[in-house]
């Protein structure tokens, strides 16, 4: 008759070797957080201000629509980059243009609900301040 016998595996240890790569792991250096989304809007060509409501929509661009929502930022940017180009055809300008739009009214929200919470914070560290009491005043 055929028997069937069931062997033990074999089981075989490793040994690591401590070694410098082991021990040496590139995670565990500490890195400072690189801020791509300000990287790459400092980098994009900008048209220079023709007048001053060019001026005001350029220190929106940079000072709050770059703080509170950079990635429809930078699409907006791509997208203007696209219909200034003097070799894109009429329909792609007008589709560039449309979607510049688009990102303009998706930065907007999160634009308005962030100063919200901008001046929430302020109104609280005002609030804060005037609670503390002031020191007694000694005679002297």
């Amino acid at each position: 008759m055929n028997e069937i016998t069931l062997r033990p595996a074999k089981r075989r240890s490793h040994h690591r070797r401590s070694s410098f790569r082991s021990s040496f792991r590139p995670s565990a250096l500490p890195t400072p957080p690189i801020d791509w989304a300000s990287l790459v809007l400092n980098s994009l060509p900008q048209e220079p201000p023709k007048n001053f409501g060019d001026v005001i929509w350029n220190s929106y661009k940079d000072d709050l629509w770059k703080k509170h929502k950079p990635d429809s930022r930078i699409l907006f940017e791509l997208f203007r980059i696209v219909a200034r180009d003097p070799d894109t055809s009429d329909g792609i300008k007008l589709l560039a243009n449309i979607l510049a739009g688009v990102c303009v009214l998706d930065g907007y929200g999160p634009t308005v609900e962030g100063l919200r919470k901008d001046e929430r914070a302020r109104m609280s560290t005002r609030k804060v301040a005037s609670v503390l009491p002031f020191p007694p005043v000694w005679p002297s």
